[in-house]
Formats: structure tokens, C-alpha cells, sequence
């Protein structure tokens, strides 16, 4: 009894332990299940916007500003997608899946370039080669004294003048009633010069006016190069009575055609620097003044300082009249002063 009581709890205490191992299988069986999936990914952001369009060209034609800018670049793509949801716990189990990230926004659209600017507008035409002119044709009288007529060794500041009217083209007549030089005629490197003047060497102002009535009944001036004043002054005549002469010439002048232009001239200067200068020098200072108070809008009376610029030491033959140089410096100045003041009616020694 004793030995089944022994086999008994034996048997007993097998079938707790085998009890035992069944529970714990079946717990293990329970244990919780995996990781719930990872929620699906955002959707793909939008997409980037379209680019501007480009702008314009600039119109061609001169200096046009450039085309406008192109339109904005299109708007930023929508957000991305929603964030995927996290799987579910399982009973017990691991931790909820990641959410997806979200789909990044679409880029926006560049803008567009500017339009070029307009191509500059053309050139214009080249200018006009020597020629005609379409002015009026002048009849010029130079009206003086030595420095007018010049002597048989010198072309006088008339010959060059006579060149560059020719080579601008204008249509003009030297009038007067000499032809000649001092004691003779240059050589004259064309010989078509329109050798007309009135020169007179060594001529006083008063002798001048007393004679041009006369000389006037030969010919009718447009233009009139008027260089008188240098002899009074050799003379010892004050001022005052040489301009007081210069302003009845002008009269004159002005009852042979009341449109005449007359282009008045200061004194040249000497190569002494002494007293003779400075006569000449007073003289050209009642010129100025003069010019201003007798001349008018129907008959002008310009002023063409001949002092200005020249030279006694290197613009004369004797330390008086110009040579060469001196002579082209005088009809430089001259040709300024009448194509600025060229009259709008001419041929009054035609008429």
C-alpha cells in the first residue's frame, strides 16, 4: 500500500508537471502579434509650375526700351499628399508603423526673360558733298584800303576768300572798281579769280566816303567787307571822327540797297608795339560800340574782329600787311561772319 501510495503520488506529481508544460505552451501561443504595416506614403507633391512666358521684343525703330518682363512663373505645386495612417497595434504587440512623410511642394515657375530692346533707328544719309547751294546769289563788295588791294607780291586775303566761297559752293560776284593790286598784279594761282575790289592804298576814311557815291552807280552790293579806319589813324585822327565817317558810309551804303549786310572789321595790329598800336587799338574800342547802335534788323551791321589772333611778327611782309599767313587768317574770319549772315535776298547788282 505504502509502494502504491508512493507510485500514486508519483503519478500525481508527473501529471502536475506535465499540467504545467501545457500552460506554458498555450501562453506562448498569446503573445502579441506583429507590428502593424507602415502606413502608405504621402501622395507626390504638385507639380512645379509652368515657366513664364517670355516677354516681348522691344519694338525696332530708335532706341525702343526692351519688352516687359514675362508673367510670373505658375504658383507653387499643392502640398503633398496626406500623411498615410499608422497600421494598428496589434493585440499586445510591437509600436504602430511610421506615418509616410508628406510629398514635398511643387517648385514655382521661373519668370520670363525681358525682351530685347529695340534695335537704334538708322543712320542718316551722309551729308552732301560740295556743291550748289540753294541760297541766294551775292554781290560782295570789299571796300577798303591797302589791306583790301595788297600789293603785286601778295595774292591779298580776297584771293583766298574767293577760293573757300568756291569750294562751299555759293554763288557769288565780287564787284567793284578796280581789278588790281599796288603798283602791279600778282601772279594768281587761278587765274578765274574774280579780281573786282575797292582797294584803295593809303586811303583815308573821308576820302573814301566822298568818292563811293560815284563808284555806286556801277554796281549795287548784297555784302559788304568793310576794313577802313588804319590810315586815320597814321594820320593822328581821333577816333571819334573816324567812326563818325565809318557810320556815313554805312548810309550810303544802305540808300544803294536798304538790305545790304555789312560786315565791319577791327584793325590789325602793328609789329610795333608802340604808340601806333595803341591808336589802332582805341580805334577798334569806338568799332565795338559802333557796330551795336547803328545796325538794324532790315540792314545788319556785323562785327569781324581781325585783331583777335594775329600776328604782326609772323602774319605780315612789312610788320603792316598781311602775307600769306596773314592773309588766309583774314579770310578765315571773313568766310565765318558771311555764312552766318548770308542774306535771305540777293542779286542787287543783277537787278
Amino acid at each position: 500500500m505504502k509502494i502504491k501510495a508512493s507510485w500514486l503520488a508519483i503519478a500525481i506529481v508527473a501529471g502536475a508537471l506535465l499540467s504545467c508544460s501545457s500552460d506554458e505552451d498555450e501562453n506562448s501561443d498569446a503573445t502579441g502579434g506583429g507590428a502593424g504595416d507602415s502606413g502608405e506614403a504621402g501622395g507626390t507633391g504638385g507639380s512645379s509650375g509652368s515657366a513664364g512666358n517670355t516677354g516681348k521684343t522691344g519694338g525696332s525703330g530708335g532706341n525702343s526700351t526692351g519688352g516687359t518682363s514675362g508673367s510670373t512663373g505658375g504658383t507653387s505645386g499643392t502640398g503633398g499628399g496626406d500623411s498615410g495612417n499608422g497600421g494598428s497595434a496589434g493585440v499586445g504587440g510591437g509600436s504602430a508603423g511610421s506615418a509616410g512623410s508628406a510629398g514635398s511642394a511643387g517648385s514655382a515657375g521661373s519668370a520670363g526673360s525681358a525682351g530685347s530692346a529695340g534695335s537704334a533707328g538708322s543712320t542718316g544719309g551722309n551729308a552732301g558733298s560740295g556743291g550748289e547751294t540753294s541760297l541766294p546769289r551775292l554781290c560782295i563788295l570789299p571796300l577798303g584800303d591797302s589791306i583790301t588791294q595788297s600789293n603785286r607780291d601778295h595774292l591779298s586775303y580776297r584771293y583766298w576768300l574767293w577760293e573757300d566761297l568756291i569750294e562751299a559752293g555759293y554763288d557769288f560776284d565780287f564787284v567793284g572798281t578796280l581789278n588790281d593790286h599796288h603798283e602791279g598784279v600778282p601772279d594768281y594761282p587761278n587765274p578765274d579769280f574774280d579780281r573786282d575790289h575797292e582797294g584803295h592804298w593809303g586811303w583815308l576814311t573821308d576820302q573814301v566816303l566822298e568818292e563811293l557815291p560815284g563808284w555806286l552807280n556801277n554796281y549795287t552790293p548784297d555784302l559788304v567787307l568793310l576794313y577802313l579806319g588804319g590810315n586815320d589813324c597814321f594820320w593822328g585822327q581821333p577816333p571819334s571822327s573816324t567812326t563818325d565817317e565809318l557810320s556815313q558810309i554805312v548810309d550810303v551804303l544802305r540808300e544803294s540797297n536798304d538790305h545790304v549786310v555789312i560786315l565791319m572789321s577791327t584793325m590789325l595790329p602793328l609789329r610795333e608795339d608802340g604808340e601806333m598800336n595803341r591808336r589802332l587799338a582805341e580805334l577798334n574800342e569806338h568799332i565795338v560800340p559802333l557796330v551795336d547802335e547803328i545796325s538794324t534788323p532790315e540792314s545788319p551791321v556785323i562785327l569781324v574782329d581781325q585783331w583777335d589772333g594775329f600776328n604782326a611778327e609772323t602774319d605780315t611782309f612789312d610788320g603792316t600787311h598781311p602775307n600769306e599767313a596773314g592773309e588766309k587768317k583774314m579770310a578765315a574770319k571773313w568766310m565765318t561772319a558771311i555764312e552766318a549772315n548770308w542774306p535771305s535776298v540777293g542779286g542787287a547788282c543783277d537787278n
